[in-house]
């Protein structure tokens, strides 16, 4: 049986690049619905999250 890997990415260019920063939560597993909230520390802020299906790039 195989799991899925929580990745985390931070874009700061609006969404024009985005960097791998999954290393910052120590590769922990992230279960959430799909969605949209506000930032807790800071209302300028947009948390995004999402699931992605395998494949041969693991879902990239």
């Amino acid at each position: 049986m195989t799991f899925g890997q929580s990745k985390l990415y931070r874009s700061e260019d609006y969404g024009k690049n985005f960097k791998d920063i999954t290393d910052l939560i120590n590769n922990t597993f992230i279960r959430t619905e799909f969605g949209m909230a506000i930032g807790p520390e800071n209302s300028g802020k947009v948390v995004l999250t999402a699931e992605v299906s395998g494949g041969s790039r693991g879902g990239r």
